[in-house]
Formats: structure tokens, C-alpha cells, sequence
């Protein structure tokens, strides 16, 4: 599955993803938290660093059948 299609696995360092959403690092859990709640992410973790983040997206449409990979 290509990195940005929607459901791929994505990953970026905790201080980073704090820094572009204007939050402070230990702010970001509960932020992760309410977008798997809301099921804009299926799921988060730790990376293998402790300072990394982890992320699927949820998929919210099937790709199109022509596989152009334009969403439907």
C-alpha cells in the first residue's frame, strides 16, 4: 500500500508532530486519542523509539476501480 493512501501506516517524531500542531509534546495522546474516537485514525502507538509516533488512518472510501488511485 503506497504511504499516502489512506490507511497506510505513518510515523514522525513526538517533538515534531507537537511542533506543526502547536501543542505541547505530552498534549498530543488525547489528541490522538479523540481522532481514534472520532475514527479519523484507526489506531496510534509509540514507534520503536520512544519518541516516535505511530499512526494508521482510518479508510474512509474504497480506491476507484480503474486504478488510477483516485478515491471514489
Amino acid at each position: 500500500m503506497p504511504p499516502d493512501w489512506p490507511g497506510a501506516l505513518a510515523s514522525v517524531e513526538q517533538e515534531v508532530l507537537a511542533r506543526m500542531c502547536g501543542l505541547q509534546a505530552q498534549g498530543l495522546a488525547p489528541v490522538l486519542n479523540v481522532l481514534v474516537h472520532a475514527r479519523f485514525l484507526r489506531s496510534w502507538a509509540h514507534g520503536p523509539a520512544p519518541e516516535d509516533l505511530r499512526w494508521e488512518l482510518a479508510v474512509q472510501c474504497e480506491p476507484d476501480s480503474d486504478g488510477s488511485g483516485l478515491l471514489a
